[in-house]
């Protein structure tokens, strides 16, 4: 996984970023339930920040609604 971030010359970055993943995955899980409304959560660090951005954008490419959205502290196990 790649938390994503702006582009330098100097760094090469490996693996799916947040816009990739929501792409990949969005779409195929309204096709498959038939549900558009989402809820997401996620933690207070720089992965669900990303995450979440992503997402609502993905979402809203895919013409479905976020009915809401909360970050917990990190390292939050009570969801």
């Amino acid at each position: 996984l790649n938390e994503g971030g702006r582009s330098r010359p100097a760094v090469l970055r490996l693996g799916e970023r947040p816009l990739d993943q929501t792409r990949a995955g969005i779409p195929a899980m309204m096709s498959e339930t038939g549900s558009r409304t989402w809820f997401l959560v996620g933690q207070q660090y720089s992965w669900s920040f990303g995450a979440h951005w992503a997402a609502r954008r993905v979402i809203a490419e895919s013409t479905g609604s976020v009915a809401g959205e909360v970050y917990v502290p990190l390292g939050t196990t009570d969801f």
